[in-house]
This record gives C-alpha cells, structure tokens and sequence, in this order.
C-alpha cells in the first residue's frame, strides 16, 4: 500500500511538471510596456479560448496582470485572469490579477476568455499587459447603490491610487448590523446585505492606515418583503433566492417553514437543530433576513410560517471520552 501511494504521489507530481511545462511551451513572452492583443471572432458555439503569457521580471515586487477589452451586458460572457502558481495572488473588479514576483523567476500567465460570442457581434479585440504595482496613497469607496430596500443587495468597491496598487489587509466595518452586514467579501470588495429602512456607514481600514467610509441609505421596501409570526403567504420566482426581512417582537426561538419541498429557507439568527428541527435565535426588535431558496421550474405560491418557542431549551454539547480498546 505504501508502495502504490508513493508510486501515485509521484505520478501527480510529474503530471503537475508536465501540465506546467506544456503552460510554459504555449506560453508568448511578455514584459512590461508590452501589449499583447487576442481577438474573438463572433461563432454561433460557446467561446472557450486560453492565451498563455511567460513572465520573468527583472526586479522583485507586486505585478498587475491586466486585461481591457470589452464585454457585453446582455451576453453571457467574461474574462478571468490567472497566475499558474501556487504563489498569493490577489483579484479586483478593475479585471486585474495582483501577485508577488522574485526576479529572475519565471511566472506563466494566462487568461480564459470565455462566453457567448454571437455572429453579428463581429470581431471583438482583448488586450493583455502588465503593470508593477505602487504603494497605495488613498483610496475611496464606490456602491453600484448608494440607496436600496430590504433585500436588496449592495456591492462595493475600494478604488485605489495609484492604481495598481500594492495588495493590503483591508478591515471593513458597518455601523449598524441590524440594518445591513456583510455577506461576502472579495479582495478589494464586499457585499452588504441590506436588512432594514435607516442609514448605514461603512468603513473600510487598511494595514498602512488609510481609510474611507460611504454612507448607504436604505429605504422603506415593499410590505410584501416583511414576513410576520404565523402564515405568509408568498409568491416566489423559478430558480432564485427570495429575500425577506423579519423583526419578532418577542426574543427566542424562531422555526420557519414552507409548504413546498421546492423550497428551502435560511435565516441571518443563530442556527441550531433539535430533534430534527432548525430553529433561529432572533432577539425582539432586531431585523433579521430570511431567504427562500427556490429550485421549483415556474413561479410558485407558498405559505412561509414562522412559529416563536420562547422556552425551547437547547442541548448542551456533553464531552465524551474516548479510551482505545
């Protein structure tokens, strides 16, 4: 057995070598102030097309793999950039791929430019090149919204300059959690959950200290997005994440179901299961979001029931002592 795991462990490792040696075979040199060029022909099949770029800088520091072209809006279509490494690399919506590179070591590059590419688009050009990254000196924060409701939500990006600029640690922070938080964060930018109607601030800090804030205000939302204690009835799209908001005046445990098996539900309270059940613990006043996950073909109506056990007690864990026979 151990004969075969390291007969395996050495078969991937030259599968590995060999994955990277053919990148480095199909590789186009490239340094900085060179533009590279790749153009995509309109075709009636799906556009999946890899550039390879060989990289070997003469100076240690952060580089920007960068991409500008245009992408359609009403098209199914993107392109990703990346580092065929194991090393750090850091991603941002300005379709730039930060890394650290040592001098005189060779990196392969690559980008996939993938999606639709009708005919009568013609020929659309994408160009490639690298840029070495600055320290940042400031930077500020841009939401797509600066107003939304309920449920909505909101993403926001730090722009930097110069830029591009030197990846760092970056602290985000909202003043209210009850009205918004933070669902995802990616690099140099977040997404924030929009809970209740008020006014939030947030504050993103960097490692060298520089930092930006950017009000967010959130609007009264359609009274259909509110679910109370007991029976809602809802309407809910095909295939799609079905956000509400809910705020129980009384705290405790809070169950909530729906009379589809299409559905499932999630809610922004603290989880536990007891005997089979999920339950959230939700504190009275406290905005809390609920999402019904729908995989149902059409449209459907539900009942979404929300029922309050004020005095559910949960299991304490028990330690349990293992000894070897």
């Amino acid at each position: 057995m151990k004969r075969l795991f390291a007969t395996l462990l050495v078969l991937c490792m030259v599968l590995g070598c060999m994955s990277l040696a053919v990148f480095a075979e199909e590789a186009e040199t490239i340094a900085l102030g060179d533009m590279k060029t790749v153009t995509v022909v309109g075709t009636e099949e799906f556009v999946d097309h890899y550039a390879y770029y060989s990289f070997t800088p003469e100076e240690s520091g952060y580089y920007a793999f960068c991409a500008g072209g245009i992408l359609y809006e009403d098209l199914f279509q993107g392109v990703d950039l990346y580092l065929e490494s194991d090393e750090t690399m850091w991603g941002d919506l300005n379709n730039a791929m930060r890394f650290y590179a040592e001098a005189g070591e060779t990196y392969v590059l690559y980008a996939n430019i993938w999606g639709e590419y009708p005919p009568e688009i013609g020929e659309v050009e994408y160009t490639f090149f690298l840029e070495m990254c600055q320290p940042l000196e400031s930077f500020y924060l841009e939401p797509d919204l600066y107003a939304g409701i309920p449920g909505d939500v909101v993403y926001i990006q730090l722009v930097g300059e110069p830029w591009p600029a030197i990846p760092e640690a970056i602290v985000w922070e909202v003043s209210d959690e009850s009205l918004a938080f933070i669902s995802y964060v990616e690099g140099d930018w977040i997404a924030l959950d929009l809970l209740a109607p008020g006014e939030v601030t947030v504050t993103a800090t960097t490692e060298s200290g520089l930092h930006s804030s950017v009000d967010i205000t959130i609007e009264e939302g359609d009274p259909e997005l509110w679910l109370v204690l007991g029976e809602n009835p809802v309407e809910l799209a095909a295939y799609a994440d079905n956000y509400y908001s809910f705020m129980p005046e009384e705290t405790g445990y809070y169950m909530i179901t729906a009379d589809d098996e299409n559905l499932a539900i999630t809610a922004s309270g603290d989880r536990f299961v007891v005997d089979g059940n999920e339950y959230y613990y939700m504190e009275a006043g406290t905005t809390y979001e609920v999402v019904v996950m729908s995989w149902a073909e059409e449209d459907v109506s539900a009942i979404v029931t929300i029922a309050c056990d004020a005095d559910l007690v949960i299991p304490t864990p028990v330690a349990i002592e293992l000894t070897k026979a």
